[in-house]
Protein backbone atom coordinates (compact mmCIF):
# COMPACT_ATOMS: atom_id res chain seq x y z
CA UNK A 1 0.00 0.00 0.00
CA UNK A 2 2.77 2.22 0.92
CA UNK A 3 5.05 2.16 -1.99
CA UNK A 4 1.15 2.38 -4.36
CA UNK A 5 0.86 5.74 -2.15
CA UNK A 6 4.67 7.18 -3.33
CA UNK A 7 4.11 6.17 -6.64
CA UNK A 8 0.93 8.81 -6.66
CA UNK A 9 2.69 11.76 -5.37
CA UNK A 10 5.81 11.40 -7.79
CA UNK A 11 2.91 10.99 -10.58
CA UNK A 12 1.60 13.89 -9.40
CA UNK A 13 4.60 15.43 -8.94
CA UNK A 14 5.49 14.92 -12.43
CA UNK A 15 1.99 16.62 -13.59
CA UNK A 16 2.44 19.78 -11.54
CA UNK A 17 5.94 20.36 -13.03
CA UNK A 18 4.94 19.55 -16.56
CA UNK A 19 2.13 21.70 -16.01
CA UNK A 20 4.24 24.67 -14.73
CA UNK A 21 6.61 24.12 -17.57
CA UNK A 22 4.22 24.29 -20.11
CA UNK A 23 2.88 27.45 -18.88
CA UNK A 24 6.37 29.37 -18.14
CA UNK A 25 6.57 28.38 -21.42
CA UNK A 26 4.13 29.88 -23.09
CA UNK A 27 4.46 33.14 -20.55
CA UNK A 28 7.89 32.93 -22.56
CA UNK A 29 6.67 32.94 -26.43
CA UNK A 30 4.34 35.69 -25.61
CA UNK A 31 6.65 37.94 -24.62
CA UNK A 32 9.04 37.21 -27.10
Amino acid sequence: MGSDQRMLEWIIRVLVALIIIVILWQILMFLL
